[in-house]
């Protein structure tokens, strides 16, 4: 928020080495009672969250959204982007996946 939605590569892959050294923590915690090992749980998914947010920016090479955020590195929109950009965790690296999106005629409603 203090940067206005605004990031470059630079700064997410600062954010990513930075949420890959929580994450090389969380192991070694340990917990009382269930609740406290619910919310070590829950802390590690939120970190696994954070990691999917840092690699879409980092592979949506455009501004799409200016009020929403802006890529300091890529300002323009860029039509090669204009896809659905997905990703899958797989045995703990995530998998980007470029989709083309459906327009609603091509859409075919099943009653």
């Amino acid at each position: 928020i203090s940067t206005y939605y605004q990031y470059n590569e630079s700064n997410l892959s600062l954010a990513e080495e930075k949420i890959n050294q929580i994450l090389g923590l969380w192991e070694d915690l340990t917990a009382c009672d269930m609740r406290e090992l619910m919310e070590i749980y829950e802390l590690r998914e939120r970190l696994i969250v954070c990691k999917s947010v840092i690699a879409h920016l980092l592979h949506r090479k455009e501004t799409r959204w200016h009020s929403f955020n802006e890529n300091l590195d890529y300002k323009e929109t860029d039509k090669a982007y204009e896809k659905y950009v997905n990703s899958r965790l797989t045995e703990g690296n995530l998998q980007m996946i470029y989709r083309d999106i459906v327009e609603e005629a091509e859409y075919e409603h099943k009653d």
